[in-house]
């Protein structure tokens, strides 16, 4: 028996992307419902997730939340490519290392990429952006010296690309790379 998926989405939002990712890597079949974020939630997506907040999975009658957290699930339900099992040569370290990447970069970079994004005049945009680059090539850079073409030399994706706001860190990667060239 397969399991029923159904994957709670918005177009614009990069959470919810690396759900839908992650669902594609696996080839698993699902069901797409979009939520318009836009406007306030309706009360039918509210008695799905009562935060309101995309994306939400319904696996079979179970309903999941928290985007990292879903990945982290279907990785686990379904071995693959993604993520080692555990209990194999190399699959608890490659779990930590893909851990500490991804807290590594949510906890010293994002933020600053947001503070970015959201500052209200050139001269803080600026600022914020050089603080951003600095903290990439400090912290971030350093964990992936060995990931070419993908995190820790895998020739296809891994969990790191899929979760840790990576779909964002893409777009600022090449901001980090527009930056630099100015300098």
């Amino acid at each position: 028996m397969s399991n029923k998926i159904t994957l709670y989405t918005a177009h614009h939002c990069p959470f919810a992307h690396r759900v839908q990712i992650i669902l594609r890597e696996l080839s698993l079949e699902f069901e797409t419902c979009l939520v318009d974020i836009a406007v306030p939630r309706t009360a039918e997506y509210l008695a799905i997730n009562p935060n309101g907040m995309v994306p939400a999975l319904v696996y079979n009658d179970l309903v999941l939340t928290e985007s990292g957290l879903i990945c982290q699930f279907l990785a686990d339900s379904y071995p693959s490519h993604l993520l080692l099992p555990s209990s194999v040569p190399g699959g608890a370290l490659q779990r930590f290392t893909i851990g500490y990447f991804v807290e590594t970069y949510s906890s010293k970079a994002h933020e600053l990429f947001d503070a970015t994004v959201f500052a209200n005049n050139a001269e803080a945009k600026i600022d914020m952006a050089n603080k951003y680059v600095d903290a990439v090539v400090k912290h971030v850079e350093p964990l992936l010296v060995d990931s070419a073409p993908f995190y820790g030399a895998s020739d296809r994706l891994t969990l790191a690309e899929v979760s840790g706001r990576w779909p964002m860190f893409v777009v600022e990667k090449q901001l980090t790379m527009v930056l630099r060239s100015r300098c």
